[in-house]
């Protein structure tokens, strides 16, 4: 059954993933980062490639686990939303990259290419963007209800 818990520990589970795929190999994922053509120094791209893998292998670890889940829920949220950007106007400018989101050598190298494509990775950006937004209304709408006497709660 697919609960608002849930939900977070999927994305949860993502971010795990993807952050932790990208701590073993810090110079390919500021390669990622370079290749986006950012108007950003070199050691803000070097930091962001330090510590963007960690913060989101912490944030993963914090929705699996339900510690701190709505930090988390709203730091993933603010993540997916600059992440959205960033590959759109990556797709918009038709730059030929990787976005480095996730280290998937293991699959063909044509799967791979078109998995982390500017345009792949902005749909599945704004996907998980949308969901997260869906998660956090949940959680509004649910307490609104609840508010309101719509629904009962058990002490």
């Amino acid at each position: 059954m697919l609960t608002r818990q849930n939900g977070w520990r999927l994305v949860g589970l993502l971010f795990l993933f993807s952050g932790g795929s990208k701590l073993g190999d810090p110079y390919g994922f500021l390669e990622s980062i370079y290749s986006f053509q950012l108007p950003v120094p070199a050691l803000v791209a070097r930091l962001l490639a330090l510590f963007l893998p960690v913060f989101e292998f912490l944030c993963g670890v914090l929705l699996v686990t339900g510690w701190w889940r709505e930090i988390a829920a709203v730091s993933v949220f603010s993540l997916l939303c600059c992440f959205t950007l960033v590959t759109g106007q990556a797709w918009v400018r038709g730059l030929e990259l990787s976005c480095g989101c996730f280290q998937l050598d293991f699959l063909s190298a044509n799967l791979l290419h078109w998995l982390e494509s500017a345009g792949v990775s902005f749909v599945r950006n704004l996907m998980l963007t949308l969901a997260c937004a869906g998660l956090l209304w949940w959680r509004v709408d649910g307490e609104k209800a609840v508010r309101d006497g719509a629904i009962a709660v058990e002490p």
